[in-house]
């Protein structure tokens, strides 16, 4: 099925740190464009997390926050070994300068290496981070996936109404060589006495040959097909559906410019409106 790019999706779990809140929105864009941000103790995950957002999604602006909530509680672990090695450098120093004052709390717990941000479960924050990825990416999919199966319905019956207007087109086409020949005999018909008989047919036929609209309208018809046929691929669609959306529109133009009666151009006006209400939606289609 079809995927949009729009989507959002938020998953929430707890850990022994604290709560992790993953937030994912995605929007439309050309290519595939991600911006990550990680709290400070995730930080190494970075690489991680962007290659897992390209397995999951291939086009679309990407907006990932993760939020590490610790209620405020300090998860630091003290580490034994770097504080008998700063208090023993302290008791040298202080032996060779007795005047030094002995280092206080803070200066100890800001010291480098004394906490240690990440200790015994770090594996555990790790993994449980990682499963939140997943399941807000699957989410995000259903969310993308929900709101692409809408796009496509909208197109469809766009196209559908593309092929009724093809059809009636086509089925006015006698009437349009009809109306032209007839046309053209009356304003040709004060030449015909200085013109020779079978000239004068000859450029009837001719006239009659470039007003001729079948080809467009077959061309119409078989780029609904393919529309339709795309549409029901899995995968990133949206750049072949933009493509055929291109060539619906040059055949409409070219209708238009065509047109030999006032009911082919009205058909040509409203089948470029559908083609531009189907473009709008493709471009939010993966």
């Amino acid at each position: 099925m079809s995927h949009s790019m729009t989507g959002f999706a938020r998953s929430q779990t707890s850990t022994d740190y604290g709560a992790l809140t993953l937030e994912i929105r995605s929007v439309n864009h050309r290519y595939l464009d991600i911006a990550l941000r990680l709290p400070e103790e995730l930080r190494q995950l970075d690489p991680e997390f962007r290659q897992q957002i390209k397995n999951y999604l291939s086009r679309g602006r990407i907006d990932c926050q993760l939020r590490l909530d610790t209620g405020g509680k300090r998860q630091e672990a003290l580490d034994s070994v770097c504080i008998d090695s700063l208090l023993e450098l302290q008791r040298q120093l202080l032996q060779k300068y007795p005047d030094c004052q002995n280092l206080t709390v803070a200066e100890i717990l800001n010291w480098p290496g004394v906490l240690s941000p990440l200790a015994a479960d770090e594996q555990q924050l790790l993994n449980a981070t990682r499963e939140l990825l997943v399941n807000c990416l699957d989410s995000l999919q259903d969310s993308r996936r929900r709101e692409g199966g809408k796009l496509v319905s909208c197109v469809r019956e766009r196209l559908i109404k593309v092929r009724q207007l093809t059809e009636d087109a086509l089925a006015q086409q006698p009437q349009v060589q009809q109306q032209l020949r007839t046309q053209l005999k009356q304003q040709l018909a004060e030449l015909q006495q200085q013109l020779d008989t079978t000239r004068l047919e000859h450029e009837i036929v001719s006239l009659v040959q470039k007003a001729d609209i079948a080809e467009e309208l077959d061309r119409l018809l078989m780029h609904t097909d393919e529309v339709n046929r795309v549409l029901g691929q899995e995968g990133a669609i949206g750049r072949r559906l933009d493509f055929i959306m291109q060539e619906l529109n040059r055949e409409a133009n070219t209708l238009g410019s065509k047109a030999a009666t006032a009911i082919i151009s009205q058909i040509a006006v409203e089948l470029k409106v559908l083609i531009e209400q189907m473009r709008e939606q493709i471009q939010n289609i993966e």
